[in-house]
């Protein structure tokens, strides 16, 4: 009995020692591979690391470069470019006012105005240009030292006794008795929208440029021909 349970005992120890190696073994081998494990990552984190100092050493240089070179071009606009200074600040320089005719001429400068063209132009045969030419040359006259100064007294004016206009300078500036027919009231429509749109600055090409004679021959120089009428310059 004491035998067997030696024998009993002995295979117990022996089975306790080998499963001891083993338990030894295994956590041997486990120990390695966690080791074995951890090199390889602490090693390929080195290699992350120092790729991504790498990295941020190398664009560290490139912003350093980038802001040296702006540095430099702003210094060189600096040296290229000089403050001016000024001691005071410039008068606002205002536009001048736009007037309307009204405000330059008066209602009777628009009647004078209107009466000569529908007595010169008022015909069908006319064109609204050549109504605008007819009131120009009177203007140019009243802004020509040669003639008076006014609208009316450049249409009344009889030099040496030579009639200008028709009978304006006996009768006075009026428009003939024609045009109180019912149907002359569109070409006197016309002729006051002429005369007040030429008060207003709508000029013909004849404007300024010294035209001073109108009449059915030509007379003066640079003569202009048209709708019947011959302007001249004077």
């Amino acid at each position: 009995m004491r035998k067997r349970e030696l024998v009993f005992m002995t295979i117990v120890a022996f089975l306790l020692l080998a499963l001891a190696v083993t338990v030894i073994a295994a956590k041997s081998y486990s120990d390695g591979y966690k080791a074995g494990c951890t090199d390889t990552e602490q090693k390929m984190m080195r290699e992350y690391n120092a790729a991504y100092q790498l990295q941020e050493t190398q664009l560290g240089a490139m912003v350093d470069e980038a802001n040296a070179r702006a540095k430099e071009a702003e210094q060189a606009l600096q040296e290229t470019v000089q403050p001016v200074k000024v001691d005071k600040l410039p008068e606002t320089v205002q536009e001048p006012e736009e007037h309307s005719a009204s405000e330059w001429w008066s209602e009777d400068d628009v009647f004078c105005l209107a009466a000569v063209i529908y007595q010169e132009a008022g015909g069908d045969a006319c064109s609204d240009e050549t109504r605008r030419m007819v009131a120009d040359v009177v203007m140019n006259r009243v802004f020509d030292e040669r003639f008076p100064n006014t609208i009316r007294e450049v249409l009344e004016d009889a030099p040496g006794g030579a009639l200008q206009y028709g009978r304006f300078a006996l009768t006075g500036v009026c428009f003939p008795a024609a045009a109180d027919a019912e149907c002359e009231q569109h070409a006197v429509e016309r002729a006051y929208r002429i005369a007040n749109e030429v008060l207003e600055g709508e000029h013909s090409e004849l404007f300024g440029n010294g035209y001073i004679w109108q009449a059915e021959f030509a007379q003066g120089s640079g003569c202009v021909w048209q709708d019947g009428i011959y302007f001249g310059k004077g």
